[in-house]
C-alpha cells in the first residue's frame, strides 16, 4: 500500500493531524539515502567539534595523520603515511601505507590497501579496497571488493531532488552526488560509471 492509502484508512477511524518537522530528517529507504545519512552523521561530528577518539589497542605509524574529528576503534592498524580525515575507522580494520580516507566510515575488519583513496563513502564489514583504487561517494556492502587500480567515480546528478532536511550539514550537491553501490561479496573492477549499482 502507498502511505497515502494508509493515512486514509487511519483517518476513517480517528482524527489525523500533521506535524511540521523542525529538526533533521533523512529517509534511508535506498542505499543512496543510507549513504547520505552516514555522511550527515560524520558532518555532525565535525560541527560539534568532537575530539579524536583513538582506542588504546589501535596501532598506527608515527607518520600517519589523523584529524581531530576522527574515531579509530579497537585493534585498527594504520600504516605509514596514511591520512584519516574526519572518519570513523571500525575495529580490526587495516589501512595500508599512503592510503587517504576522507569523510568516510570504514567498518569492522575492512582492508584498505596501500595508496587507495576513499572519500564520502561507506566501506562495509570485511570489504576490500585494493591498491591505488579510488572510491568516491559510494557504498560497499559486506565483503565487497574493489580491485586494485579501479575507480568508482562520482558525479552530481542535477535532476535529483533529495528530500532530506539537514539544515546545511550537507549541501544539495552532496545529497545529489552518486558514486557506486557494490553489493555484498561482489567485486567491482575497472572504471565504474557514477550512479552504478553492481549486484553480481
Amino acid at each position: 500500500m502507498e502511505l497515502t492509502d494508509l493515512i486514509g484508512l487511519l483517518a476513517a477511524t480517528r482524527r489525523v493531524a500533521y506535524h511540521v518537522c523542525t529538526g533533521y530528517w533523512i529517509p534511508v529507504g535506498t542505499p543512496w539515502e543510507a549513504l547520505s545519512a552516514a555522511q550527515f552523521l560524520l558532518a555532525l561530528r565535525r560541527t560539534h567539534n568532537q575530539q579524536a577518539s583513538i582506542d588504546p589497542t589501535a596501532k598506527f605509524h608515527s607518520s600517519a595523520y589523523v584529524t581531530e574529528a576522527s574515531r579509530i576503534e579497537a585493534s585498527a592498524l594504520i600504516a605509514a603515511d596514511a591520512t584519516i580525515h574526519d572518519c570513523v575507522i571500525g575495529p580490526g580494520t587495516r589501512i595500508g601505507a599512503g592510503a587517504v580516507i576522507e569523510r568516510s566510515i570504514v567498518e569492522a575488519g575492512a582492508l584498505v590497501e596501500a595508496g587507495a583513496y576513499i572519500r564520502d563513502s561507506v566501506v562495509g564489514p570485511g570489504a576490500i579496497v585494493g591498491e591505488r583504487a579510488t572510491v568516491a561517494a559510494s557504498w560497499l556492502d559486506d565483503a565487497a571488493v574493489v580491485t586494485s587500480g579501479s575507480k568508482l567515480e562520482a558525479a552530481v546528478f542535477a535532476d535529483l531532488r533529495p528530500v532530506a532536511v539537514t539544515h546545511d550539514q550537507l549541501s544539495p550537491a552532496q545529497l545529489s552526488t552518486r558514486g557506486a553501490i557494490v553489493a555484498r561479496a561482489v567485486s567491482a573492477s575497472g572504471t565504474i560509471a557514477p550512479g552504478s549499482v553492481i549486484s553480481e
